[in-house]
C-alpha cells in the first residue's frame, strides 16, 4: 500500500514552493483539518500536513512512503540467499509475499508468518516462464516486486562459459526488464507501486574479471532510472539496489570465479539478514537508491566521480596470468 507524503515550504502567508514525487493530484481530497492539523486522504492511504508557526517560516513537511503492513510484495530469487532474507523480513513486518522461485514445490523456509507466504513459480531465467506467471499472477495487485533473482559470472572475457553469460543476461537483466514491464500496466492503473531492482555495486564499480556480471549489472542500473523518469507522475516509483557482499552461496562463489586473478582476499560482507533490514527501510521511506557505506561507500564513490582513479587502483589487484 502506497501512502502519498508531500513537501511543502511556506513563507509568510504564500505558498513558496510545492514539490510533489510520484502524485496523482485526482485522488488526493481534504479529509480533516484539525487547527495546526490537516489530514488528507488518497485511494491508497492517508497523510498528515503539520504546520509549524512562529517567528521561523511556517513549515510542512512529509515524504512518501509504503506501508509494508498488508502490502502484497512479489520477491524473485526468494528461496535462498538474499531474496530469502529480504522475504523474511518483509513478512516479519506484516507484508504478504509471493516468493518467486523455480521449484516452489521444495521451498521450506522459516518464516513469523507463514499463513501471508505464498511460493510461486517463477524462473527469470526463461521467457515462458515469466509469461506463464503473467497471466497467472498479475492480477494479484502488487504493491511492489523486489527483481532480486540473479547469477553470477566471472573470469576472463574469453575464458568465460558462453552459455553461462547468456543465461545470466536472462535472469539479471532480460528476465528483470520482462517481469517489469508485465506488472506496471497494473501498478500505474492503480495509481501506486514500487519497482525495486537489484543492481550490484557491480553496477557502478566495474572491475577486472567482472565485464559481463557488471555489463548487465550496469544495465539494471540504466534501466531502473530512465523508467524512474518515465513513471512521473504516475504514484509509482522505483529503488535501484547497489548491493555490496553480502554473505551468500554466490558471494562464495566469487573466489573460484576471479580468484586466480584477482585478490580477493579483502572482500567484505554482511549477512542477508543485515542487508534485508537496511534494503526494507529504505522501502518504506520510498527511498530511489541504495547505497552501502563503509570502505565499500568510499569506492562506489570514487567510481563514480573519478573513474579513472578506480581503475587504476582496481588494476593494482588484477593479474592476468
Amino acid at each position: 500500500m502506497l501512502c502519498l507524503r508531500i513537501y511543502r515550504y511556506w513563507r509568510g502567508t504564500q505558498a513558496a514552493r510545492l514539490k510533489a514525487r510520484s502524485l496523482n493530484l485526482s485522488t488526493i481530497r481534504v479529509y480533516k483539518s484539525l487547527g495546526e492539523f490537516s489530514i488528507l486522504e488518497n485511494s491508497n492511504g492517508m497523510t498528515i500536513y503539520r504546520y509549524w508557526r512562529g517567528t521561523q517560516t511556517v513549515g510542512l513537511y512529509q515524504e512518501f512512503y509504503l506501508k509494508i503492513q498488508g502490502a502484497k510484495i512479489l520477491v524473485t530469487g526468494a528461496n535462498r540467499g538474499i531474496g530469502l532474507g529480504l522475504a523474511q523480513e518483509l513478512n516479519r513486518r506484516g507484508a504478504i509475499i509471493y516468493a518467486g522461485m523455480r521449484d516452489p514445490s521444495a521451498f521450506d523456509a522459516k518464516f513469523d508468518k507463514p499463513d501471508n507466504v505464498h511460493p510461486v513459480p517463477c524462473d527469470l531465467g526463461s521467457k515462458a516462464s515469466i509469461e506463464l506467471f503473467l497471466n497467472d499472477w498479475a492480477d494479484e495487485k502488487f504493491d511492489a516486486v523486489v527483481n532480486n533473482a540473479g547469477q553470477l559470472t566471472g573470469g576472463l572475457i574469453e575464458e568465460q562459459d558462453l552459455d553461462g553469460i547468456y543465461s545470466m543476461f536472462q535472469v539479471n537483466l532480460t528476465g528483470l526488464i520482462h517481469l517489469t514491464r508485465g506488472l506496471l500496466p497494473g501498478m500505474i492503473k492503480r495509481g501506486s507501486g514500487k519497482i525495486i531492482n537489484n543492481a550490484s555495486v557491480s553496477g557502478v564499480m566495474h572491475l577486472p574479471c567482472a565485464s559481463t556480471y557488471a555489463a548487465a549489472k550496469t544495465g539494471v542500473v540504466a534501466f531502473t532510472n530512465s523508467v524512474n523518469l518515465e513513471l512521473k507522475g504516475t504514484g509509482v516509483s522505483t529503488l535501484t539496489l547497489l548491493t555490496p557482499g553480502i554473505k551468500t552461496r554466490m558471494f562464495d562463489e566469487i573466489s573460484k570465479l576471479y580468484g586466480d586473478k584477482m585478490d580477493v582476499s579483502k572482500l567484505s560482507s554482511i549477512s542477508p539478514e543485515e542487508y534485508a533490514k537496511e534494503v526494507v527501510s529504505c522501502i518504506e521511506r520510498d527511498k530511489f537508491f541504495y547505497t552501502p557505506g563503509g570502505s565499500v561507500g568510499v569506492a562506489l564513490w570514487l567510481a563514480r566521480h573519478f573513474p579513472r582513479t578506480f581503475q587504476k587502483l582496481s588494476a593494482l589487484g588484477f593479474k592476468r596470468s
